[in-house]
């Protein structure tokens, strides 16, 4: 079997290509084919269990899972470090399977090694994320530190309509900035306050599952900054 999307036979149906990033619950394929690894039978359908990329090895479905991976939506915002270029693209390691791609013209003072940050501008989920970074507060980040996180936990990060990452930036003093592919930026050059940051989002990461969080960071965040003689303006 080729694993080519919606391969026909008399029995069978295969929706995806081989390798193809697929979501929990996705259909793979309809017939007289095996469940392999995290994949599970609904009927004559089979379905994925996990997040992950789709194998099709001979009458066999499975998925390999993606730990800690990030699957690619459109409009996402992402932090990527550029690991290729040629004269019209950039590749951009962003924490997917696979690496995003970064159009660009003439004259671009990005080089590899920068980090980026763009916008998932189109992606199919079975070739490379396409990327733009025309828009606010998008391309080249200057002066900051970038923090990795799960990119699951990112949501727990932002806090209802930013609540949490706003709290942060208020009692510690320093911009933040968050890629959905679990990267933090944080705009500061004091180790005291970066410290204080990549321990907030340790405990987030941790904790995430844990009711009254908000507070819990609050409240180290705040003892943190008077212990440290923190000043919320840096020169």
């Amino acid at each position: 079997m080729g694993g080519e999307a919606c391969e026909m036979t008399q029995e069978v149906k295969v929706f995806v290509k081989d390798r193809q990033l697929v979501l929990p619950g996705q259909v793979l394929a309809e017939g007289a084919l095996k469940a392999g690894p995290h994949v599970y039978k609904d009927g004559s359908k089979l379905r994925s269990m996990k997040i992950g990329l789709a194998s099709i090895r001979e009458n066999t479905v499975s998925i390999i899972p993606l730990r800690g991976g990030y699957f690619p939506r459109v409009g996402d915002i992402i932090v990527g470090k550029v690991i290729d270029a040629d004269s019209r693209h950039l590749l951009l390691d962003i924490k997917s399977p696979m690496p995003g791609i970064l159009p660009i013209k003439g004259g671009t003072r990005i080089k590899i090694g920068d980090t980026v940050k763009a916008r998932i501008k189109s992606f199919d989920g079975i070739s490379h994320p396409i990327l733009t970074i025309r828009g606010p507060k998008l391309g080249k980040v200057r002066n900051a530190v970038i923090f990795d996180v799960e990119p699951m936990k990112i949501p727990r990060i932002i806090g209802r309509k930013g609540s949490m990452i706003n709290m942060m930036k208020e009692i510690v003093g320093c911009e933040i900035e968050v890629g959905q592919n679990g990267k933090v930026i944080v705009y500061s050059k004091d180790p005291a306050k970066l410290r204080l940051i990549e321990e907030a989002l340790r405990k987030i990461e941790r904790e995430a599952h844990i009711s009254g969080l908000s507070d819990k960071i609050r409240n180290m965040l705040e003892k943190g900054v008077r212990n440290a003689n923190i000043r919320r303006k840096e020169a």
